[in-house]
């Protein structure tokens, strides 16, 4: 019979505390002052954990995309009653509500980090008929109102920081006579800091997708187009800084993701797909070239702009299947977890 000891070539040691998890992995110890417990680690290549509700749920909302997994920002969204110009603060533990936009909407694109962040556009009734090309900037304390974009729109593509932000396609849909006409966009929007350029159009013209990236590296990742079809698309288009390129489809069709990264390594989580419209929990993985699907989010959502980070630490708030959804996950990539068995 195999032992230990003949597959490692050590004997299992004894410790006073438990190693890191990362540091144990392919080992077992007894710890000391639990001798009864034998104890080993293990690795998977990501995992969602839960992390402090937000305080006012909401859907929609944008969120400091360039932001860290332990200092971000979400603001505006739609609550079950109305649009809403709430901003909520997140520092690693817990969220805190912080001033309001000047103007109340949903479905703007964000950007930027907890102390400097921009938030673009969005629709400002409860009727999603009137969009605006309204930019508010936030300083760290306060928003105050910039420069416009030159195309009305809300739920496009989002990336970036609040001195160099992007956003692509989205709809547009002017109110006069509400509601009509709908105008799904092609045009690519850069911020400098302090005016906007149109640069190249994206090749689908589509709302309600995931963004990440930045000005020059940015993916723009599946989203909604009715009355085009698909319905949903898993439609996938990469971003050079000038021009735009479909590469390889979501493995999930969907709208409403949201994601972190470039255009080498990158995240899509959560989002919904129709006949239900009800919320994923199915996360991918993109190396530059495929995607794969990952561990999945606890709590299936669609969150749009409400997430930010890295693909090896980021955060999601919020969203549906519900207007109060107040769930908030974080990814660890890789996760480490230590493991006891106890022995009898």
């Amino acid at each position: 019979m195999a032992t230990y000891k003949g597959i490692k070539g050590v004997k299992v040691v004894t410790k006073a505390s438990d190693p890191t998890a990362s540091e144990a992995v392919g080992t077992v110890w007894y710890n000391s002052t639990s001798p009864s417990a034998l104890k080993y680690a293990v690795s998977s290549p990501g995992g969602w954990a839960s992390a402090a509700n937000i305080n006012s749920g909401r859907n929609a909302m944008g969120g400091s995309k360039g932001g860290s997994q332990t200092a971000t920002l979400i603001f505006g969204g739609e609550s079950a009653t109305a649009q809403t110009a709430l901003t909520e603060e997140f520092n690693g533990t817990c969220w805190s509500e912080e001033a309001d936009l000047n103007t109340a909407r949903r479905a703007g694109g964000g950007f930027g980090t907890s102390t400097a962040a921009l938030f673009s556009g969005g629709v400002t009734n409860t009727t999603h008929t009137i969009s605006t090309d309204a930019v508010e900037t936030w300083n760290g304390s306060a928003w105050t109102e910039t420069t416009s974009m030159g195309t009305p729109r809300y739920s496009g593509f989002n990336a970036g920081i609040a001195t160099a932000g992007i956003i692509a396609s989205g709809i547009s849909r002017p109110g006069a006579p509400p509601g009509s006409p709908i105008g799904y966009r092609l045009q690519t929007e850069t911020w400098n800091g302090s005016a906007w350029s149109e640069t190249g159009d994206i090749n689908v013209g589509r709302y309600d997708g995931g963004g990440t990236g930045t000005t020059t590296s940015m993916l723009a990742c599946g989203g909604a187009g009715f009355p085009s079809a698909p319905l949903n698309h898993a439609s996938v288009e990469s971003f050079n800084g000038s021009t735009w390129t479909e590469v390889n489809n979501l493995t999930t069709a969907r709208g409403k993701a949201t994601g972190a990264g470039d255009t080498t390594d990158a995240l899509m989580a959560g989002g919904t797909s129709p006949p239900t419209w009800a919320g994923l929990a199915v996360t991918e993985s993109y190396d530059g070239s495929s995607w794969s699907e990952v561990a999945d989010l606890a709590t299936a959502r669609a969150a749009n702009d409400s997430g930010a980070g890295t693909t090896s630490a980021m955060i999601i708030a919020g969203g549906t299947p519900a207007p109060t959804f107040q769930a908030t996950e974080e990814w660890e990539s890789p996760f480490y977890a230590i493991k006891t068995v106890t022995i009898s």
